[in-house]
């Protein structure tokens, strides 16, 4: 691997083209371009007709890549709830739910990263969920199988706390049906060392291997960071520094840096609309990380919102530069 992709979304919600798919470029990890003139490179004609926080994995085979992304449209929910002017309240747009929102997600696939195939949508969420947001996904190696993490919220307390399910597949077509993951409102110590029973919503998870141990970082009132030696195990608390150097941040996605030993984080500085943030560690078991930002450069005028990493060949980089 030479290059990176960074797909994401844009914007304000302010233009239904900003809730759609984004890719980027860089060859260092620092200097971003991004593509088709900084217009969508996919665009959801499913759901509600938009779609976020997409994520990109390569095949465990490595000769196939999948997006999954959040089927959700602010900006369609805003026009459809002109009077109050708030997406959470479109209670009489979709009636059907105190939390409205799409209990799927939408898949794209291709085999070289610049054909795509058409956008599908697959229920992912409790029959009685509420949404399902943010998902990511790795390779289980125990399962063989693909592990999918969403975000959901459901009646048993009035749809009030996010929590995060689990499901499987082995082809993105068939998968699961959703168990719970990690739930900090009802049980603050269910599968991770926490040290307060303050109920807190948890979402925007991402899991990355890395030796022979995994880690996932996610977002509750901040960013946390677990580690352990199965996806299926045991996962500790990482005493990390990043809540306190990115304090107002959301959506990670990590990758390891081409020929290096270390790994570089992106977060999205979402309070202050200031975009993503880049952000690196020698060491992910002792969760150290320090700021990159005045040595990365993103295209002038456009909000990076959030999206995923993945490590790409040169071959792939020129590909996609000459495709879009």
């Amino acid at each position: 691997m030479s290059a990176y992709l960074f797909v994401h979304f844009t914007g304000t919600e302010s233009a239904p083209e900003h809730e759609q798919i984004y890719f980027s470029v860089s060859e260092d990890g620092r200097s971003w371009k991004i593509l088709n003139g900084g217009k969508p490179i996919l665009i959801s004609d499913v759901g509600e007709n938009g779609v976020r926080d997409p994520f990109i994995i390569r095949s465990e085979e490595g000769n196939h890549f999948y997006i999954i992304a959040t089927d959700l449209s602010i900006y369609h929910r805003m026009q459809l709830a002109e009077e109050n002017k708030a997406w959470r309240q479109c209670t009489n747009a979709f009636p059907d739910n105190p939390n409205p929102g799409s209990r799927s997600m939408v898949i794209w696939e291709s085999e070289d990263l610049v054909n795509w195939s058409p956008a599908r949508m697959v229920w992912m969420a409790p029959e009685d969920a509420g949404c399902f947001w943010a998902p990511k996904c790795i390779w289980d190696k125990e399962k063989q199988a693909y592990m999918v993490v969403g975000a959901s919220k459901l009646p048993e307390d009035d749809y009030g706390w996010l929590r995060l399910y689990r499901t499987y597949t082995e082809d993105f077509r068939t998968f699961t049906k959703a168990e719970l993951y990690i739930d900090l409102s009802l049980h603050p110590d269910m599968d991770i060392a926490s040290p307060d029973s303050e109920k807190k919503h948890v979402f925007d998870c991402t899991l990355i291997e890395c030796g022979n141990r995994y880690y996932r970082l996610y977002k509750t009132d901040r960013i946390q960071m677990d580690t352990a030696e199965s996806l299926s195990g045991k996962w500790e608390p990482v005493q990390t520094n990043i809540h306190s150097i990115a304090p107002n941040h959301e959506g990670p996605t990590i990758c390891q840096e081409n020929d290096k030993g270390s790994w570089m984080l992106m977060l999205d500085n979402l309070t202050t609309r200031g975009g993503y943030q880049p952000f690196v560690t020698d060491n992910l078991q002792e969760g150290q990380f320090e700021s990159v930002v005045e040595v990365t450069s993103f295209p002038e005028n456009i909000k990076y919102r959030h999206g995923s990493l993945l490590p790409i060949s040169q071959e792939e980089y020129k590909r996609l530069l000459e495709k879009f």
